[in-house]
């Protein structure tokens, strides 16, 4: 687990939390209705990805809530096709500094094939906004088992200082997606 310094909080065991299934569920009906609003080809693989996300957020948010007291709920807001919102998944206001976290997942499946990895959108704008206080908190997500496991939270201001938005392993995701890749990150906070 990497823990960025800049984050300011303790924690120092890896931490993995098991949902329960009314989680799953409330998750995984969200993104069926989701998944329905926006006519997606692929419905399960995308209720599948949407109901990850979620299941993550939800993660983060019980794990960073006793360092962010003021921390937001995630977000179950369904947005039109192409109004997508790409503000934080997360934040927190305290003292009037605002710290923004926007939590990635990644199905442990998906993990094992091609190694931890986690995707942005290329023209997500608030990656290339500097900002000390944004973090990227990277998760993976077992669901058959019920297990979250917090892999990495890092400053999304030095994933671009480093360079380490990467190539898509997954030839078609190139054109629309970039990926920060666990070994990287393990390479560069050693």
């Amino acid at each position: 687990m990497i823990i960025d310094p800049a984050v300011r909080i303790n924690i120092n065991k890896v931490v993995a939390k098991r949902f329960s299934t009314r989680a799953y569920n409330n998750c995984n009906d969200f993104a069926v209705r989701c998944a329905k609003t926006n006519n997606y080809q692929n419905m399960n693989k995308i209720v599948k990805d949407i109901t990850i996300g979620k299941l993550a957020e939800i993660y983060a948010h019980k794990i960073l809530y006793p360092f962010y007291p003021m921390l937001t709920l995630p977000d179950f807001t369904i947005y039109p096709k192409g109004k997508k919102s790409f503000s934080a998944d997360l934040s927190c206001t305290l003292n009037d500094i605002t710290t923004d976290l926007s939590v990635k997942a990644q199905d442990i499946n998906q993990a094992e094939k091609h190694g931890e990895s986690w995707t942005f959108a290329k023209h997500d704008k608030s990656l290339y906004i500097p900002n000390p206080n944004h973090f990227a908190v990277f998760v993976v997500v077992d669901i058959y088992n019920r297990i979250c496991k917090l892999a990495a939270i890092v400053s999304v201001d030095k994933l671009n200082e480093q360079q380490l938005f990467g190539e898509m392993n997954v030839l078609w995701l190139r054109e629309t997606k970039k990926c920060v890749y666990m070994r990287d990150l393990e390479d560069k906070y050693k």
